[in-house]
């Protein structure tokens, strides 16, 4: 009797998961029905298009980056006793970034039709969403897989994985670690996707500072030593947390809410077509939530006009109180970065120097609405009655405070972490000879200088302005039309500026500090020039 009803529940649910594959075909046929069937031609141009990527812009790259991973400094930072450590801490706090993010971007976004077509059924959500969140873990997994290829084919070039069995296995094994990884990584991204905020924000925000602690800084001196062994325990260890994920999967696409869902599927929607058109500022805008709290708050605007605007910023941003936190931690990670470029060794102090520059011009955005406001308001009447350069430049005395007091937090949090025989290369900076300054002090003046630099290029970039006409003109070459490249150039000045400025220079001063100074003051010259150009185009 017993082994009775368990056959008749199995048959039944069998049925009723047959049912539910049938109309979930049946579904999906009707999605892939609304965009029409592909022309050949088409498809043959998609698959020229794939070739030419991969050939002319793949290729290169990850050729540019095994090289530039397979030098000696970079070797020695692959192979030493403290990369484990740091790896390990990385993927701590890459789990909290993803727990972070889920609710601004989640694994799992189909489009308004699909969210509206699939989610409002009767299925499962674990049957109708598990396609794509399948999708973004293979991608995820990908990037993985790609980025420890990388590492593996840069040792072997270096001579420090000669090439044999030995060595493939090794490789392979490093691959499997870094794709179960990816997969556990993919699951605490959904996390954040389906859980409550009030859960996933503070365990995010510990795990991304758990991960930020343990990371090690580069110090001189690391030798290259042997591959370590001992690394089949860690994919093993690896292997299994990606299992033990794997039943979690299911019930954390089952607590997907379908308001939450389309939401978010109708932002990035509205992102990727002004990403198509070029506009970038307006795709960032679109991330931005409306203020939740503060709205009725009064600012006073009292005294002379730059103290009233500096009032009227803070209130600004105090509205939005987790962005100014992360802005501000970015800030300070920036100074922190900054202050780690002059222990790096030589060769070694591109990555944070990079990552400091980004962090720190990212970070500054939640102190700049108001110098937004101010750029997009300037014009030949201004209806503050004051002339565009007056706001804009009250405006951006708030960004430029910020850069300079929380990056200076981070070169002092810098300094409580340092250790007691850290200092500064003898040909550093010009007041390195200044007796009453030690190290990381000794960073502060020139951070107040890349913070100058920094808010000048949020001036410049807030001033862009319309796309211009003659950008879209269309640039015919045996690969295509590419005068895309000319809107990603325009889009992307102040990035370039900023790349070659804050982090190219910064890495010259280490070499010789006082040349460096000098073209970062000639660069702030450049680029107050070239804004004061921006800003008689748009009040004229």
């Amino acid at each position: 009797m017993t082994r009775r009803v368990q056959s008749s529940s199995a048959e039944r649910a069998t049925a009723g998961n047959a049912r539910e594959r049938l109309a979930l075909a049946q579904g999906r046929a009707v999605l892939s029905t609304r965009g029409g069937p592909r022309s050949a031609d088409e498809v043959g141009y998609s698959v020229y298009l794939g070739v030419l990527t991969v050939l002319v812009v793949a290729v290169p790259l990850l050729r540019a980056l095994v090289l530039g991973a397979a030098d000696a400094e970079s070797l020695a930072v692959l192979v030493s006793p403290e990369a484990p450590s740091g790896l390990a801490a990385g993927a701590v706090g890459l789990a909290g970034l993803a727990l972070l993010v889920g609710p601004i971007r989640g694994p799992v976004l189909p489009s308004p039709f699909a969210v509206e077509f699939l989610v409002g059924s009767a299925l499962a959500r674990r049957v109708t969403l598990l396609r794509p969140f399948l999708v973004s873990a293979v991608v995820l997994a990908g990037l993985a897989v790609l980025a420890a290829s990388v590492v593996s084919a840069a040792l072997m070039v270096g001579g420090l994985l000669p090439a044999g069995p030995d060595a493939l296995a090794g490789a392979g094994l490093t691959v499997l670690g870094c794709a179960a990884s990816a997969v556990s990584l993919c699951v605490a991204w959904l996390a954040g996707q389906s859980l409550p905020r009030r859960w996933t924000m503070p365990l995010g925000a510990a795990f991304v500072a758990a991960g930020a602690v343990g990371v090690s800084p580069l110090r001189p001196g690391l030798a290259p030593a042997n591959i370590p062994g001992g690394s089949v325990p860690v994919v093993l260890g690896t292997l299994v947390l990606a299992l033990l994920c794997l039943p979690l999967i299911p019930r954390l696409l089952d607590r997907l809410r379908a308001a939450d869902l389309m939401r978010q599927a109708r932002r990035w929607q509205s992102i990727g077509t002004l990403l198509q058109t070029g506009d970038v500022a307006g795709a960032a805008g679109v991330l931005r939530t409306p203020p939740a709290r503060g709205r009725h708050d009064r600012i006073a605007l009292s005294g002379p006009l730059p103290v009233a605007v500096v009032q009227r910023d803070l209130g600004a941003a105090r509205r939005f109180p987790v962005r100014m936190l992360a802005g501000s931690l970015a800030i300070a990670v920036a100074g922190w970065l900054q202050a780690g470029v002059w222990a790096a060794p030589p060769g070694g102090a591109w990555p944070p120097a990079v990552a400091a520059a980004l962090a720190a011009y990212l970070g500054v955005g939640v102190w700049c609405d108001g110098l937004r406001s101010a750029a997009e308001n300037a014009g030949p009447s201004s209806i503050y009655g004051r002339s565009g350069l007056t706001m804009i430049g009250c405006h951006a005395i708030v960004p430029a405070l910020a850069l300079l007091v929380l990056g200076t937090v981070g070169i002092a949090a810098a300094g409580v972490t340092a250790p007691a025989d850290a200092a500064l290369p003898d040909s550093a900076l010009p007041w390195s000879a200044l007796p009453w300054l030690t190290p990381p002090a000794l960073a502060v003046p020139w951070w107040a200088l890349v913070a100058v630099f920094i808010t000048l290029l949020r001036v410049f970039d807030s001033l862009r302005g319309p796309l211009p006409i003659g950008l879209l003109l269309p640039v015919p070459t045996p690969v295509g039309d590419v005068s895309i490249l000319n809107v990603i150039a325009w889009q992307a000045d102040a990035l370039i500026l900023l790349l070659a400025g804050a982090a190219g220079l910064t890495v010259l001063a280490q070499q010789s500090g006082a040349t460096a100074a000098a073209w970062l003051v000639v660069a702030c010259g450049v680029v107050v020039a070239l804004g004061m150009r921006r800003l008689r185009s748009l009040t004229t």
